[in-house]
């Protein structure tokens, strides 16, 4: 299978302050909040597509990979709420 994808070729000004910085972009979508970005020229171009190519592997491992992410941050918001509730519960309390 054939798929062609159209976008545009785009120069980052803010390269030229960062030499390590790849000046050239390509993007499929709009760049409207990238204000260092200057439209080169509109292009597209043709890629095949292998016939047994199967996106699921890994879009099931990235899924994962942010559940597990989801999870530990999870934990960790879980943990600091304990922690201020034992603080809390520590304090005594004597009204005037």
């Amino acid at each position: 299978m054939q798929v062609t994808i159209k976008g545009a070729v785009y120069f980052d000004t803010e390269s030229r302050t960062h030499e390590w910085m790849e000046p050239y972009k390509f993007f499929t979508g709009a760049v409207e909040n990238f204000s260092t970005y200057v439209t080169v020229m509109p292009h597209e171009f043709t890629v095949d597509i292998p016939d047994d190519f199967d996106p699921r592997p890994v879009e099931i491992q990235a899924l994962e990979a942010r559940e597990k992410a989801l999870a530990a941050e999870f934990e960790n918001a879980r943990t600091a709420i304990r922690k201020r509730i034992s603080e809390l519960q520590a304090i005594t309390f004597e009204a005037a």
